[in-house]
């Protein structure tokens, strides 16, 4: 069992807090954990993520396709796979499903060439739980955009495309017993306890104590 897990969902549900959060309760067990994100995750990839997530470029959908993966094989390479391989616990907020979801479904790219790239580059190296966090578009964005980033290109497309984004989420999340769908409207606190509880019921990190909240 490879203890990957993934934090999934659209602009400003909350994903990231939650991914930190995990973080946070299992460090305090004996699990070695890492906390990573994509587009990043290293500092090649990290330098491609200011390329795909900036507005200041106004990329062709494949080549933003290619460069997901670009900055997903530098990520895989330097720091996923390292940690998988010695046993370490990794959470990563976002990951293939985001590509999925968001680049095929929504940008229109081949799931031909989406499958290529994940037969070349993640081979079996796929998540073990992803969490996908649901909330309505319109209160993710209003959310986002709150926080002042400078990273708003997302946030900035149409309100369609983010509806759409949420149908294809949670229309992934009935296709495989990996995806955890969760209530984003519930408070913090209460997202984090049932992110736990699944863990623990997964048995995820099954040579250790389980974890406290």
């Amino acid at each position: 069992m490879k203890k990957f897990i993934t934090f999934e969902g659209g602009e400003g549900t909350g994903k990231s807090t939650q991914a930190k959060l995990l973080f946070s309760s299992i460090k305090n067990t004996s699990e070695t954990v890492i906390l990573t994100r994509e587009p990043g995750g290293t500092k090649i990839a990290e330098e491609i993520r200011k390329i795909i997530v900036k507005n200041n470029f106004n990329l062709n959908r494949l080549s933003e396709f290619l460069l997901i993966y670009a900055a997903r094989n530098e990520h895989l390479k330097d720091t996923i796979i390292p940690s998988l391989d010695k046993g370490h616990m990794v959470i990563c907020d976002r990951f293939l499903d985001s590509t999925f979801v968001y680049q095929v479904q929504g940008k229109r790219i081949d799931k031909k060439i989406f499958r290529y790239f994940n037969n070349l580059i993640i081979k079996d190296y796929k998540p073990e739980i992803t969490f996908i966090i649901d909330i309505d578009p319109k209160i993710g964005i209003e959310r986002s955009l709150k926080l002042k980033k400078k990273e708003t290109k997302y946030e900035k497309l149409s309100l369609s495309f983010h509806e759409k984004i949420r149908k294809d989420f949670i229309s992934l999340s009935k296709k495989d017993e990996r995806f955890k769908l969760i209530d984003g409207n519930k408070s913090i606190t209460e997202i984090h306890k049932e992110i736990i509880m699944i863990i623990n019921e997964k048995k995820i990190m099954e040579t250790l104590k389980t974890i406290q909240i």
